[in-house]
């Protein structure tokens, strides 16, 4: 017996169930015999009264009913008629030899599916069971068809994206997520309404004309978001797609939308992040769990010299030192600890170029939604160049002030107490009656002091002053900067020897305050004492006189004299302010290193070739 139920239907082809109702034994005997003959699918029951079929097609199910007309409790249309009332879709084939045009027409409108008349011969039954597995096989068909349709249907209203059908001017199906969507109160709110009244859209008829073309054809819809505007007037937005469908046996179009309000909402306020980020004067960036930037802001391209697609996905050490990133791994660790919400760090970042340059750092660690895994970090870079120079000037600038504190302190001391000293002796001599003429000493004792403080003084404020800047920087002939400021000093009878020194890029002004202190420091400290005379000295004195010689070198040019020379262990120190081995400031030699050091040139202090002093200055590095 065939079972019509959703699993069972594929069973039914290879089997089918008759229930043959038929008064006359013998004729249902011989009906049996060669319906199974004509057809094995076919299996055929056999009851003698209406009754009797009523109680099995209660009891079990069959796929089709084959009924005699004339019968002694009910004729096969009274039957008919009782079957359809309790099982309205049965195939229901009229078997009788009564046939007539008014049997048939009867027949049909009780509901029967087919009419045959009883066969003469044995050869009918193959067309009978033919007609048998015809309606059947219908039967099933549209019962699947219908099973599906309904399936479909439970399934399109309960989905919970919105679903609606229509055919361009009149919704003809909407779902309970359509309803919610537009604000409706129901589904039904929305039937017979024109969909284009919930577009927010001037190109309505643009719309119109793809939703025409869509029932001419079988394209679809391509994905696109629209604009919506709900029944109380609030807007919308929702991703669009779709085709055409047959719906109620006519051409439709069938919609499913995507809300995406929150979605496209978030996107504004994303992209306004963005370019909040964007325009920021600081580098901004993310890295994920393993180190490697997943976002960077153009300020942090800027700042590494590496373009976007460079540095995404690359580690971040490869953009600091060895010790920057061990600096950045720590300070990640102290936040993983919970030490801190954020921390800053300065660290020695490493450029496209290969230049280190000083970065500041402040570190975050990236949210996740259980807060309870590593995601990465986001960070904000700053370059502070500018303030590392501003702090290192400011240090400077400070070693000047105390360095003027400990002259102001000891060396303008010393001298003071000489002019004061000797002017009391004046004043005492004076008052003995000394004339003018005796009272010169104490004169000249404080002219000499108060000479040596204004050597100080000056000294002093060219460092305090001036520091250790440069300004423009031009070529410079060396020679004839030595010679212009020889002219200017007091050489107590000294020698000068220039032997090809070359040209340097120098501030004009700064270079010859270098120099003068050079040759100044040659005279003063230097002594009368012969020594072997320069082999490419230009000019040459007296045996008994102090020869200052400027020679070229590899790597810049030298001051060298035939004098007493530095003491060896006098060489590393004699650069330091207040630093003095004669009657001298102490700080000409320091006024030296602190303009080659801000030419980027290195001062260095040896003996000559005849056993003086010798200060080296290197300008090539």
């Amino acid at each position: 017996m065939a079972d019509t139920s959703e699993g069972a239907v594929t069973a039914s082809v290879a089997e089918v169930d008759v229930l043959h109702v038929e008064d006359d034994p013998a004729f249902a005997e011989v009906a049996k015999q060669f319906l199974e003959r004509c057809d094995e699918a076919l299996a055929v029951t056999t009851v003698t009264d209406p009754a009797t079929a009523l109680d099995r097609l209660d009891e079990g199910t069959f796929d089709c009913v084959l009924c005699d007309y004339v019968m002694p409790e009910l004729t096969g249309i009274e039957l008919l008629e009782d079957v359809r009332d309790a099982f309205p879709d049965i195939p229901f084939i009229l078997f009788t030899g009564k046939g007539s045009e008014s049997v048939a027409s009867d027949a049909f409108s009780a509901g029967a599916t087919d009419y045959f008349e009883k066969p003469d011969d044995a050869s009918e039954y193959e067309l009978l069971a033919e007609r048998i597995a015809t309606v059947v096989e219908k039967h099933h068909t549209e019962w699947r068809l219908a099973r599906s349709e309904e399936r479909y249907r439970r399934l399109i209203e309960t989905a919970p994206v919105p679903i609606v059908v229509h055919r361009g001017d009149e919704i003809l199906f909407a779902n309970e997520a359509a309803a919610e969507f537009l604000s409706a109160e129901d589904p039904g709110e929305l039937v017979g309404t024109d969909p284009l009244d919930y577009l927010a859209t001037d190109d309505r008829e643009v719309v119109r004309e793809r939703v025409g073309k869509l029932l001419a054809d079988e394209t679809a819809v391509d994905s696109l978001v629209e604009e919506y505007v709900d029944v109380d007037g609030n807007s919308k937005h929702a991703r669009v797609a779709g085709g055409a469908v047959e719906y109620g046996g006519d051409r439709a179009v069938q919609v499913m939308l995507r809300d995406v309000t929150e979605r496209r909402a978030y996107e504004r306020e994303l992209e306004r992040y963005r370019q909040l980020v964007g325009a920021m004067g600081d580098g901004i960036y993310a890295l994920d769990a393993e180190g490697c930037f997943e976002m960077v802001n153009e300020r942090m391209t800027a700042l590494t010299g590496y373009g976007r697609d460079e540095l995404l996905g690359q580690y971040a050490g490869h953009v600091m030192t060895d010790e920057g990133l061990a600096t950045v791994e720590s300070a990640i660790q102290s936040l993983v600890d919970g030490a801190a919400g954020s921390v800053t760090v300065e660290v020695m970042a490493r450029n496209a170029d290969g230049a280190e340059v000083p970065r500041e750092l402040n570190l975050t660690l990236q949210s996740t939604a259980d807060d309870e895994r590593f995601a990465g970090t986001v960070g904000v870079v700053r370059d502070i160049t500018e303030r590392r120079a501003r702090e290192q000037e400011l240090r400077a600038q400070n070693e000047r002030l105390e360095a003027f504190a400990e002259i102001v302190g000891h060396d303008l001391r010393n001298p003071l107490g000489v002019v004061s000293g000797h002017a009391e002796l004046a004043r005492e001599r004076a008052a003995d009656g000394a004339s003018g003429e005796e009272l010169i000493p104490q004169l000249e004792a404080i002219e000499t002091a108060v000479g040596r403080m204004t050597s100080l003084t000056e000294d002093l404020l060219t460092l305090a002053e001036q520091g250790e800047t440069v300004g423009d920087r031009r070529p410079v002939a060396v020679d004839e900067a030595v010679r212009e400021v020889w002219s200017t000093l007091d050489t107590d009878g000294a020698t000068l020897a220039v032997a090809d020194p070359g040209c340097v890029r120098a501030d004009p002004t700064r270079f010859q305050q270098l120099l003068a202190n050079l040759l100044e420091n040659a005279v003063e400290h230097g002594s009368t004492s012969s020594g072997p005379e320069v082999d490419d000295a230009v000019e040459h004195g007296p045996e008994d006189e102090l020869t200052v010689s400027v020679v070229g070198t590899e790597d810049g040019f030298a001051v060298t004299d035939d004098g007493s020379g530095i003491p060896s262990d006098e060489r590393d120190r004699v650069f330091e302010r207040g630093h003095s081995t004669a009657a001298s400031t102490g700080f000409g030699l320091a006024i030296v290193d602190a303009v080659a050091e801000a030419h980027g040139w290195t001062a260095t202090a040896g003996e000559s070739e005849s056993g003086g002093a010798r200060f080296h200055i290197h300008t090539d590095g």
